[in-house]
């Protein structure tokens, strides 16, 4: 039991690195382009892991007006 619960603790601290974030995130872009109103594409210069404990993530993108509720939801799935 101790053991599942070091690893829950482990799991819940783990620190991702800045260039796997940008990849993974690329990648899911590349897969499923997300869609925007009137041709406004957001387009995010990079993401970084600020906190382990709990996961808080610092996103930079172009506009952020454009970065509606859809794109920030889908972008939230893709790095859990």
């Amino acid at each position: 039991m101790l053991e599942t619960v070091y690893e829950v603790w482990k799991a819940s601290n783990m620190k991702v690195s800045t260039p796997a974030l940008n990849k993974t995130i690329s990648q899911a872009r590349i897969k499923s382009p997300p869609r925007f109103p009137k041709n406004k594409i957001c387009k995010i210069k990079y993401i970084a892991q600020i906190e382990a404990s709990p996961p808080t993530f610092a996103m930079s993108v172009n506009n952020e007006e454009f970065a509606n509720f859809a794109f920030k939801k889908r972008l939230e799935n893709v790095i859990r």
